[in-house]
């Protein structure tokens, strides 16, 4: 016999603009989803956040949730979550792996016998712009 634990259903723990949250939208969440983005950014951000956090990680496509998890964690917070998109340039191996690409996406036509350090490059002249979390590098000079 399987048994599952399912996410608790007694509100009263939380703060009543939570509570309220919850029970106004629970036709629309689902109240797991809910009470983990609770346990994994708090309350505040809960109320505050949390329907444009699905709406940015909709937007965001397959890996959505993840990106602006990445996203939150290099920013500090939320406030500036509607900037996720645009701010968004991929994922990567390594900060050699994205100078390598950045570049090619400039169009840069390098001779195939040049050698680079792509680790280098990116250290020199990438990172004071682009930042990167979780594998996920974003454009953070504004």
């Amino acid at each position: 016999m399987t048994t599952t634990t399912a996410a608790p259903t007694d509100l009263s723990a939380y703060k009543v603009a939570t509570q309220e949250f919850i029970i106004d939208n629970s036709d629309c969440y689902e109240l797991e989803d809910m009470i983990e983005f609770i346990t994994e950014h708090g309350e505040a951000d809960f109320v505050e956040f949390y329907d444009d956090y699905l709406i940015y990680a909709e937007k965001l496509g397959r890996d959505g949730y993840e990106i602006l998890d990445a996203f939150v964690s290099l920013m500090g917070g939320f406030h500036d979550i509607n900037k996720a998109e645009e701010m968004y340039r991929g994922e990567y191996r390594s900060d050699a792996a994205f100078a390598e690409d950045y570049y090619e996406q400039l169009g840069v036509d390098l001779p195939g016998d040049l050698v680079i350090d792509w680790d280098a490059t990116f250290n020199s002249s990438l990172r004071y712009d682009f930042s990167e979390s979780n594998s996920h590098y974003f454009f953070t000079s504004f």
